[in-house]
């Protein structure tokens, strides 16, 4: 049944057992998915990558700006995998609207040296120019 689990396409399937390893990372998964809870930074650092990403995941999706922050400087320095490119894009997406363009850079260089589809890598470029658009038009509204 595992080696049925890893094979499988879906990433939040591909996770299940990792997911359900512990009474912890359960715990986690329920409270997210169903009470919208998002772990504290104590928790965060206690759970696994899979539940970890998810977390930023759901930070993402709810505009959960503090803990967007706090979930991307506590992970910028995980082993990227290509099954979070979605996250990734996100997070470059939305960090320097909240003005940390080093962060952000910190996560693109993470993504950049991942084996990536030619369309994900299209999409990863368009972030960058999209960072740099920011940066240098950053103040010329206020």
């Amino acid at each position: 049944m595992s080696s049925r689990i890893i094979d499988n396409p879906a990433r939040t399937f591909r996770y299940t057992l990792e997911l359900r390893e512990d009474s912890t990372q359960w715990s986690n998964r329920l409270q997210r998915r169903y009470l919208n809870q998002l772990p504290d930074s104590v928790l965060f650092e206690s759970l696994n990558l899979p539940n970890q990403m998810l977390s930023l995941n759901k930070a993402l999706q709810g505009n959960h700006n503090s803990e967007i922050v706090l979930y991307a400087t506590l992970l910028q320095d995980h082993s990227p995998k290509d099954d979070w490119f979605d996250i990734y894009e996100q997070t470059i997406q939305q960090l320097p609207l909240l003005g940390y363009f080093d962060l952000t850079e910190n996560w693109i260089a993470l993504a950049e040296p991942l084996n990536l589809r030619l369309r994900y890598m299209e999409r990863l470029g368009e972030q960058q120019e999209w960072v740099a658009f920011l940066k240098s038009n950053q103040g010329v509204a206020d």
